[in-house]
Parts: C-alpha cells; sequence; structure tokens
C-alpha cells in the first residue's frame, strides 16, 4: 500500500509516523539494496513481529513461503509497541550474527531480541533443514539517537534503518528531524532513497548537525551460520535447536 497525500502531510507536520509510512520507507532500503554497493535488506512489514508474538510461528509461517531469509546481509523489523505507543526497530545482521535493537527512548527489549533469535531457529529448522547455531549469535539493546518527544520515534526507525542498511552509524539529534520529515517526503515522493550523508537544503532556524564517518565495513558470515541437522539428530523444535 503506497503512502497518501494524508500519510505526506503527516511526515511534514511532525505527527506520529504511521505504519504505511515505516513499511514504504523501508521497502525503498529493500530496493536500494538490490544494488550491488549496497548490503542487501529484507524490510518485514510492521505487523510481522506481533503476529510472531501473539501466535509463535505457525502465525507467521507463509510469511516467507518464497522467501529465503538467510541469503540476505540485513534484516529490518519494525514494531509498533502498544502500551508506549512507541516505534522500535529490530535489525538482523547475518554478517556479524545479531540481533540489535534500536530504540529512541532506552528502553530495555532484550526479550523481543530473543523472540526474533527463536524466530531464526524455527525459520532455519523448518525451511533449510539447518540448525542455527544461536549461541554464536549475540543480542543488544539501548542502541541509537534519543528522541526528545513523543512523536518522533518513527522518524528514528526509518532514519536508525537508513544508516545501518548503508554501514554507517547513525549521528542525527533532535534538531536535525525537521529536515529529516523533509527529505523523507522528498524519497517517498520519488520512491528513492536519496544521500544521508550530505544534509538536505536548510530550513530557517534549523542547523543540522554534522555526520560522522560511517561504521568500518563489515565482513559478511565469517564463520558457519548452520550446523548440519545430522550433528544434532535429537533436535525436533526451535527451542532445543541451539
Amino acid at each position: 500500500m503506497e503512502v497518501s497525500t494524508e500519510d505526506l502531510r503527516v511526515l511534514k507536520t511532525g505527527e506520529r509516523l504511521n505504519d504505511r509510512i515505516i513499511n514504504e520507507y523501508l521497502k525503498l532500503l529493500q530496493q536500494r539494496g538490490e544494488k550491488t554497493k549496497w548490503p542487501t535488506v529484507l524490510a518485514f512489514n510492521s505487523i510481522f513481529l506481533g503476529k510472531f508474538l501473539k501466535h509463535g510461528y505457525t502465525g507467521v509461517e507463509r510469511w516467507t513461503k518464497n522467501e529465503d531469509i538467510f541469503k540476505y546481509d540485513i534484516v529490518l523489523i519494525p514494531n509498533f509497541v502498544e502500551d508506549l505507543r512507541h516505534w522500535i526497530l529490530v535489525v538482523v545482521d547475518f554478517r556479524t550474527k545479531e540481533v540489535l535493537i534500536r530504540d529512541s527512548l532506552s528502553g530495555t527489549y532484550n526479550s523481543i531480541g530473543a523472540k526474533v533469535l527463536e524466530y531464526l531457529r524455527v525459520e532455519a529448522f523448518h525451511k533449510k533443514k539447518r540448525i542455527l547455531q544461536s549461541r554464536k549469535w549475540g543480542i543488544k539493546g539501548k542502541l541509537g539517537p534519543k528522541k526528545g518527544n513523543k512523536m518522533d520515534c518513527g522518524v528514528y526507525l526509518c532514519i536508525n534503518a537508513e544508516a545501518y542498511a548503508a554501514d554507517r552509524t547513525a549521528t542525527f539529534t533532535q534538531r536535525d528531524v525537521p529536515w529529516l520529515r523533509m527529505t523523507m517526503v522528498k524519497e517517498l515522493q520519488e520512491k528513492r532513497i536519496l544521500s544521508h550523508q550530505k544534509p538536505p537544503p536548510e530550513i530557517p532556524g534549523i542547523k543540522p548537525a554534522p555526520m560522522k564517518k560511517g561504521r568500518k565495513k563489515i565482513t559478511r558470515r565469517p564463520s558457519p551460520m548452520f550446523v548440519s541437522e545430522r550433528t544434532n539428530s535429537s533436535v525436533s523444535n526451535s527451542r532445543n535447536a541451539d
């Protein structure tokens, strides 16, 4: 579902982003990842994680019927925390074997990271008949710039996702959000991700913070991700597949 004129108005006027904006923006990151110089990206829909948490693997098994998630460098999973009315981003990085939680409120979501790792174990077992070496994976939370109000968490999610999918560190601050919102409007209108290395045209009274250097380039998958199913014939479900 493409964003509407009303969705773009939400971006322009500083309101909380809805799922259409989030999903369409992450879809643009996935499309950018199809170009050879970018890490490959798979973006899940914003309702995916909620369905998995509520219904378990059977509730989302068909989502990847024709997709091999393990062929990508990065998987982006946006999630709306209902009780906090707050967007967070889960990043699965297959290159570093990490599940990272990008949260602009400094919340503790390691339990969500553990659930995502559980999903990866089950997906590997059911779709590839392999055992994910989950003991070699790490879960990291409390990452990313911190927001200064209740409305910009979706913007922080999108810009954190863009930076990570470009192997850069997000270094923006709250004062950058107005021009980041306007940049996102342009990106959604043009259906392409613009360069975030250079700030967009200045908004009167708003001075963008200086950009910092990106992260060191990550080596893709330094060690085997799976062990053969035959090495542990007693494994019958994801809880034992570690």
